[in-house]
């Protein structure tokens, strides 16, 4: 009788202890403010009062004494189980948050940079066959100077099919202005894809067109696909993080 009655006496929360949940609480913001101390430390260095004054801001926060916390830890000492019960939950709640964090910076990192693509042409795909068929494809941005000088820099792409001996195609590539053309030079020494940026180099040149072409050489036995080819523009535009950070967590609330 005298074993129960002692077991109850020290298993029984008193009024003056902290409830689980409240403890829980407490415990969690007290480390994530810990946390933040330690991360710190060059403006918490060697300054106790800035650490005590950060750590008295979470305990009314949670509209608590010192003294009370001290005494719940005391008691929530004593009852190890539960203790351990609650401390596992803290851990709990600290590594959904990191989960969280990184989700939320991923998001941000991914949605923060928008890029806008302005295609100047498109063509169709080509064989070229030196021996049977045309051994040039030529290719030309559109008429319009405003949207070839939009930028003044030119993403060429496309893919070739057939290349198999030491035999290559080879790009031309010309920006004609008023007064002068600049003319880039390329081998394509492999197949799949070939991209490249091509830029004016002055900006006080004015493109009035932008075209170039694909040669296989005559003596070039087998014939090449020229294929997804495609002169385009692209411009980078970084958006405000906050009003990304306010969509993100709005997408996360209609989630749940």
């Amino acid at each position: 009788m005298f074993t129960c009655l002692f077991f109850l006496s020290c298993t029984k929360r008193p009024v003056n202890v902290l409830s689980e949940q409240k403890m829980e609480d407490l415990l969690f913001d007290l480390y994530l403010a810990e946390t933040a101390v330690n991360e710190n430390r060059p403006f918490f260095a060697d300054d106790s009062i800035k650490k005590a004054e950060w750590l008295q801001i979470v305990f009314r926060e949670h509209k608590i004494t010192e003294e009370k916390f001290d005494t719940s830890l005391v008691w929530y000492n004593a009852n190890l189980n539960k203790y351990l019960k609650i401390n596992d939950k803290v851990s709990e709640r600290y590594k959904q948050l990191l989960e969280d964090l990184r989700a939320e910076q991923d998001y941000i990192r991914t949605a923060s940079v928008r890029t806008d693509t302005f295609y100047l042409t498109q063509p169709r795909a080509v064989w070229l066959q030196s021996r049977f068929g045309n051994t040039i494809f030529a290719f030309k941005s559109l008429e319009d100077s405003l949207e070839i000088n939009r930028l003044r820099k030119y993403n060429l792409m496309f893919s070739v099919l057939g290349i198999r001996d030491s035999i290559y195609p080879e790009l031309t590539f010309c920006i004609h202005c008023n007064d002068t053309n600049f003319i880039f030079r390329d081998t394509i020494r492999s197949n799949g894809k070939f991209e490249k940026r091509y830029t004016m180099p002055s900006s006080r040149y004015f493109a009035q067109s932008v075209y170039g072409n694909l040669h296989l050489p005559d003596s070039c036995r087998q014939p090449a696909l020229i294929s997804h080819l495609a002169l385009f523009q692209q411009i980078t535009t970084n958006l405000p993080v906050d009003s990304i950070r306010k969509v993100y967590h709005q997408q996360k609330h209609n989630r749940k």
